[in-house]
């Protein structure tokens, strides 16, 4: 258990503590999974993107990402590219063209 009684996010005004036993992944592990750089995901989680969690309240703590998280990121960007390549979206302005 790495003795951390909670985990907390850092995304948006509010403190949610989660379970630690909740599967998380490491910032390395979703760049890996999505194929780009640990950059590229500390700018996603940075933009709100992908929601994340700092294993403490303290700055420059370890972040990591809940695996429904990225699966629901990973849904949503897969949506868009299908909708995309159907013409059913626009996307200079993010909206349904139906």
């Amino acid at each position: 258990m790495h003795g951390f009684a909670s985990i907390c996010t850092i995304i948006g005004g509010m403190t949610t503590v989660l379970d630690v036993r909740t599967p998380l992944l490491t910032v390395a592990d979703a760049a890996t999974y999505l194929n780009v750089s640990a950059d590229t995901v500390r700018r996603l989680i940075n933009s709100g993107a992908l929601p994340a969690r700092r294993l403490s309240a303290q700055r420059g703590a370890h972040l990591r990402i809940l695996r429904d998280d990225l699966a629901s990121y990973v849904n949503e960007m897969a949506e868009l590219a299908e909708c995309a390549a159907s013409g059913d979206f626009d996307l200079d302005n993010g909206s349904s063209l139906s």
